[in-house]
């Protein structure tokens, strides 16, 4: 790991995404094989492809121990599996449910 590395994923579901960011890479695997195991896409990315293309989506820090430790994949996956509220065009404008 290099000095001020940062370990972000995005995870999608049901045209919803959230992203995470995980204290290390060993943490960041274990969502990750959780999360694509029960349905979800994966994807990681950097923290310049966060700003111009996540910013506005739920996001969890798990480098907080506080977040950590009351948050769990199953968690993240019942968000993402909500029904949609109907935001009427402006869930096509944007791409998907950002407004979950």
């Amino acid at each position: 790991m290099t000095e001020g590395e940062r370990y972000l994923m995005v995870i999608t579901k049901n045209k919803s995404s959230v992203v995470l960011e995980c204290p290390d890479l060993p943490l960041l695997k274990n969502w990750e094989f959780e999360a694509a195991a029960n349905g979800a896409v994966c994807k990681r990315i950097t923290i310049e492809e966060f700003y111009p293309t996540y910013r506005g989506h739920r996001y969890f820090d798990l480098r907080n121990p506080v977040t950590r430790k009351t948050f769990s994949v199953d968690e993240i996956l019942e968000i993402l599996d909500a029904p949609l509220e109907d935001h009427g065009e402006a869930e096509d404008i944007f791409g998907g449910n950002i407004f979950h």
